[in-house]
């Protein structure tokens, strides 16, 4: 979010900003939010940033998707194998549920440096122990998405859904407070993960913090 504004990026803030005058004291109070000081044209310009990722953000994710869901079988590279596998995850079943393990699998042995194939391994082990798509048992699952997750992490320390998962995981083993600081972190790094702020909200709970992990409903 930092760097070099876009030209659209100045435009915008060329647009919003216009200095006050003396002869328009307004108070802060009544201050028109468009109206800003200098010195906040840099969080003015992070603003619009975030703002403009929220709204994108999961149009991109749906056409990376389709586009892996259209590429031939024998011709996956690691991210498709991955965006592959998290097509077949949201399916919720046991055919589908296996088929993602295995194109996550396939998304690590193909590239062993990509954080977003153990990631997804960890969450069909998950499922499908939550699911009772097999007999492995969910304390089984649980250590062994807990060693994926913070491979994740090692790779990709940046990797915000990994560290929301590692909470998870925490989380169902008992450790509220590791569970809430993986959240923490995650949402620090990315401030509107959904997961991250319900995860989170279930720690403080658990934690016996049930009015802090409710929140406010305009909280978020």
């Amino acid at each position: 979010m930092y760097g070099t504004p876009s030209t659209a990026s100045c435009i915008c803030l060329a647009c919003a900003w216009r200095p006050a005058t003396p002869h328009e004291p307004d108070p802060p109070s009544r201050r028109d939010p468009r109206r800003r000081d200098l010195a906040d044209i840099f969080e003015l310009q992070d603003e619009i940033t975030e703002a403009v990722t929220i709204a994108v953000a999961p149009a991109i994710a749906d056409a990376e998707l389709r586009r892996a869901m259209r590429k031939p079988p024998g011709s996956l590279d690691a991210w498709a194998a991955h965006q592959r596998g998290l097509w077949h995850l949201g399916k919720y079943s046991v055919e589908d549920n296996g088929l993602a393990e295995k194109l996550f699998r396939q998304a690590v042995d193909l590239d062993p440096a990509f954080a977003g194939g153990y990631r997804g391994l960890a969450y069909a082990q998950i499922q499908a122990a939550v699911g009772g798509f097999h007999t492995g048992g969910l304390p089984k699952a649980q250590s062994s998405a807990k060693a994926l997750a913070r491979r994740a992490i090692a790779l990709d320390g940046a990797d915000a859904e990994a560290r929301t998962f590692l909470g998870e995981v925490l989380l169902y083993r008992g450790d509220r407070e590791g569970a809430l600081a993986e959240v923490e972190r995650a949402l620090a790094m990315t401030p509107n993960l959904a997961g991250a702020h319900g995860w989170r909200g279930a720690a403080l709970i658990f934690s016996g913090l049930s009015k802090e992990g409710r929140g406010r409903p305009d909280e978020h």
